[in-house]
């Protein structure tokens, strides 16, 4: 049986113009924007993420490669920001070997083993001003969180493994 249903022909027309006229794609972000830098000793790297070629030489602790369980780690990370303010600029986690002297934010116990830590930053933007005041009230909520992040608690084993810090400009690496 024949159908009187013309049978639609995609051409560019009309994938670019709904009724007739397009819209262009336009997103703004406000002035209300403040910046992140969090530092943690605990591996926030996404599922595959690899950043053993930054790293020649072996040691046998630092977690380079992604995982599941560094994933969830992100998760939680993510999660509990946007408990107050949607991430509207985030970096992917980068990854440096420090030496224990020179680590003045984080405690340098969980040494790998040869003198470095492996400290894992992740640099983010919410746009709602003053959501997490200067980064204190987000630690809090990170160590309220399920997962392995602490904060001001010096039983913990390692103790104040995360840190936060509010600055006026995206930092970069």
């Amino acid at each position: 049986m024949a159908s009187n249903i013309p049978t639609p022909t995609a051409n560019v027309e009309q994938i670019e113009k709904v009724h007739g006229f397009t819209a262009t794609g336009y997103e703004a972000l406000t002035g209300n924007q403040d910046f992140f830098t969090l530092r943690t000793l605990v591996p926030i790297l996404a599922n595959g993420q690899d950043v053993s070629a930054d790293f020649p030489g072996a040691f046998s602790t630092a977690v380079l490669v992604g995982d599941a369980t560094t994933q969830l780690n992100l998760d939680v990370l993510v999660e509990t920001i946007s408990l107050r303010a949607q991430p509207v600029i985030m970096s992917l986690a980068s990854v440096t070997r420090e030496t224990l002297s020179s680590i003045t934010d984080l405690p340098a116990e969980a040494d790998d083993g040869d003198g470095f830590d492996t400290v894992y930053t992740l640099r983010f933007s919410v746009e709602h001003a003053d959501a997490w005041e200067d980064g204190t009230l987000l630690l809090q909520a990170l160590d309220a969180a399920v997962g392995n992040f602490v904060w001001n608690n010096p039983s913990a084993t390692p103790a104040n493994n995360v840190a936060v810090t509010r600055s006026a400009t995206m930092p970069v690496a």
